[in-house]
């Protein structure tokens, strides 16, 4: 079992390792390996036209889910929960697919609450893509686990966020921990029958100041079971969106080991956790349950719907990566900004990646703790 925690090199070396041989070379292909490059050119100059399409795709297969995390859109009042249709569904992957590298089947719902999925892993495979997606674990039903070893996926990423149910339903709100345990305990056994290497299984477990103590028994527990990975990692603010302005509701999720600190700092305006500039701008686009593009995968990015819904024969896919929109928001993260980026666009409200226009405007430079990455 690989455990994957932040601040360590070797957790950063397997991350990249994996992305590399897991990843990027099995999928590549002329067309993809050129529009990659042009697409990591365009983050590094930090173009505001990117000349590429999309490598990556997050699709929102579901937006609705049974547990009540405080810190999930789904919990949020006003949120939409439904279910994206196979047509839906088709009609995005088609436009998008000749470019890409890896699709993520997972928004802000429970992906398992579609009884398509497995079908929508199987057309992502077909055309040679990546394939991952994720679970809270209380939605598999019986059957579940053969069929997702059956479907090809390369990846599935489990939220399990305890090693005890008091501990579990901190976060958690709503869902049983022995019932997450075991869908994971069926998946592992369903892929030794099957004498399979994929999906590779990796135990998500978000580190707060209140699971922390838990660490070395969800360690052994990982183990125990067969996970492939276990990842402790800080990956976004545990509070819920109405709270995002407000530090001591920030601190109160908050570990005290400086590891799992990275939201410390974006806990007040202007604050930011990740050093870097936003990878979603110059590397993937989410499309909603709808079919329609978002702005991005996060959680402001997800509340703003850019497009109509994407077909193969609608507006082109440079197109829609390069309005005015997407411009805008690029903006945002150029290296030496002069001004602030005029009018009023979410990107400015957004505390994950570094805006040095911020600092401009301030005069001061507040420093991130984290490396985003999704590999």
């Amino acid at each position: 079992m690989i455990v994957y925690e932040h601040g360590r090199w070797r957790s950063r070396l397997g991350r990249w390792r994996k992305r590399l041989f897991s990843i990027l070379l099995p999928h590549l292909t002329p067309r993809r390996a050129v529009n990659l490059a042009a697409c990591e050119m365009a983050r590094m100059l930090r173009l505001s036209h990117v000349p590429a399409r999309p490598c990556q795709l997050y699709v929102e297969v579901s937006s609705s889910c049974q547990l009540r995390c405080p810190g999930c859109l789904a919990y949020a009042p006003g949120w939409e929960r439904r279910l994206m249709d196979m047509e839906t569904f088709q009609a995005a992957l088609d436009a998008f697919a000749p470019w890409l590298v890896n699709v993520e089947l997972y928004g802000w719902g429970e992906p398992f609450l579609n009884r398509d999925i497995f079908r929508m892993i199987k057309v992502c495979k077909t055309k040679k893509l990546f394939t991952r997606t994720s679970t809270n674990g209380n939605a598999m039903q019986r059957g579940d686990a053969k069929r997702l070893v059956d479907s090809g996926l390369d990846q599935l990423n489990v939220s399990l966020d305890g090693a005890t149910q008091e501990t579990y339903a901190r976060y958690r709100r709503g869902g049983s921990l022995a019932t997450a345990l075991a869908a994971l305990a069926d998946i592992v056994e369903a892929k030794h029958r099957a004498g399979a290497k994929h999906p590779f299984i990796e135990w998500q477990f978000i580190v707060s100041r209140h699971n922390y103590g838990e660490i070395d028994a969800v360690r052994r527990l990982a183990r125990e079971i067969g996970v492939d990975i276990l990842r402790l990692d800080l990956p976004f603010s545990l509070t819920h969106i109405d709270e995002a302005d407000d530090p001591q509701a920030v601190e109160r999720w908050l570990a005290e080991d400086p590891r799992y600190r990275l939201w410390a700092g974006a806990g007040s305006p202007g604050g930011h956790a990740f050093p870097g500039a936003c990878g979603y701008l110059w590397t993937a686009l989410q499309v909603n349950v709808h079919g329609r593009v978002n702005l991005c995968p996060n959680r402001l990015g997800s509340m703003h719907v850019l497009s109509d819904p994407v077909t193969p024969d609608g507006p082109s896919v440079n197109a829609l990566w390069n309005m005015p929109f997407f411009l805008q928001a690029r903006r945002h993260f150029e290296r030496h900004p002069r001004l602030a980026p005029e009018g009023t666009h979410p990107c400015a409200a957004c505390r994950e990646f570094r805006q040095p226009w911020k600092e401009t405007a301030s005069g001061t430079r507040q420093r991130g703790t984290g490396v985003r990455s999704d590999g």
